[in-house]
């Protein structure tokens, strides 16, 4: 799949590229031709040890040069194993969240990509909360007031700890029972 898209993309590249500036010459061009490692035609006025010569006589085609080291980038393996990241996008750090009922949503964000046998552990002031999940969005209940940090751990299949993201603190602010407000002054 990956061959035929290089393929495609040098045939677009070579058509957008070179036909407005296409001109006939008179003289012969030398041209090389070999197969590379994929099995695919390569054509090129460099020769490379292996190549068959071509002689192109008059009428030859002579075309401007152009940059096509985004070529070689396709040929440049993608890891297969990234590096994976986890980070809490919500609290943010030093949020203070308003709520009587002691409600905080905490999101989270994982790079490259949440692999589907990922789950998420919720680390609230050290200590786990419930067991690790397949989902980034967590609600805690009846938090008490006060300073608090959360702290992500991404597990892959295996249950080993893959990332850990940066703690973040958050306060807490609920009214108080002690002192409720009075109605009317």
């Amino acid at each position: 799949m990956l061959q035929r898209l290089k393929n495609l993309l040098l045939i677009t590249l070579l058509t957008t590229l070179f036909a407005p500036g296409i001109s006939f010459a008179a003289e012969s061009k030398k041209v090389y031709s070999w197969l590379d490692e994929n099995g695919v035609l390569v054509f090129s006025d460099n020769p490379k040890k292996g190549a068959k010569q071509i002689d192109i006589k008059s009428g030859a085609i002579r075309m401007p040069s152009v940059d096509t080291s985004i070529l070689q980038q396709l040929d440049e393996p993608t890891p297969k194993n990234p590096k994976q990241s986890i980070a809490v996008t919500l609290p943010e750090d030093q949020d203070t969240i308003y709520d009587n009922n002691g409600s905080v949503y905490i999101t989270s964000l994982v790079s490259p990509s949440f692999a589907a046998n990922h789950k998420i552990q919720l680390k609230l002031d050290g200590k786990p909360i419930n067991k690790p999940q397949s989902s980034g969005l967590f609600v805690l209940r009846n938090i008490d007031r006060g300073e608090h940090k959360i702290v992500l751990e991404l597990h892959n299949g295996k249950g080993k700890v893959i990332a850990t993201s940066k703690a973040v603190t958050f306060y807490m602010f609920r009214a108080s029972a002690i002192k409720p407000a009075r109605a009317g002054g």
